[in-house]
């Protein structure tokens, strides 16, 4: 993969912290993972295309979980739209990643 500097990066919808916050709330434990107490982190990879949707999700490091993989996918392909990339004054797809923590909370 070449590396190509964007000059303005893709921005989810209120900012990284906003992101963080909507895969917080967004992810349904899968029970078999709770029942075992099975956590991990997920990252994904992904393109925010020009009209700021996520396609061509996949798994870049598997938490060891297949369930939880899935739900890292589910979450990441049900982002709400971002502001796309720009290069050169285009708007561009571009790629990202973004890790996905599975902690059960006390």
């Amino acid at each position: 993969v070449k590396f190509t500097p964007f000059a303005v990066q893709p921005q989810f919808p209120g900012g990284k912290g906003a992101m963080y916050a909507y895969l917080d709330k967004s992810i349904v434990y899968p029970r078999q993972c709770r029942k075992s107490h099975t956590e991990g982190q997920t990252v994904v990879r992904f393109i925010v295309n020009k009209q700021g949707k996520t396609e061509k999700v996949e798994i870049y490091q598997s938490s060891g979980s297949d369930l939880l993989d899935e739900e890292a996918l589910r979450i990441v392909r049900e982002m709400p739209t971002w502001t796309p990339g720009m290069e050169d004054g285009q708007v561009t797809d571009t790629e990202q990643t973004v890790s996905v923590m599975f902690r059960i909370k006390k």
